[in-house]
């Protein structure tokens, strides 16, 4: 069974297929740029909604901090994602260390 990191890994190596071989460097930076601004953007609709009906507010400032609520949770879910990762090759592959 493909989790769902190896699913987007292949997907991004299916998309640029025909440039050869991504660097690991690459496929961090877009899985990166891939998740915050995708969280950005979620949690961003998400507050300027409830800022604009529940608060009766404009919605600017509840999208500016519901983007950054997003953005922030989102670098410690890769962070932890990488983190987990990382210590799992190195069990697995003890010898590249």
């Amino acid at each position: 069974k493909m989790s769902e990191d190896e699913g987007l890994t292949t997907g991004l190596k299916s998309i640029w297929g025909l440039v050869g071989q991504i660097p690991s460097r690459g496929i961090f930076v877009a899985q990166f740029f891939g998740t915050t601004t995708l969280n950005s953007f979620v949690f961003g609709s998400l507050g300027g909604f409830l800022g604009q009906t529940v608060l009766g507010t404009g919605p600017l400032l509840p999208f500016l901090a519901g983007s950054w609520v997003g953005f922030s949770l989102s670098c410690v879910y890769v962070w932890k994602r990488d983190t987990e990762s990382a210590i799992a090759l190195s069990n697995r592959y003890p010898a590249l260390l």
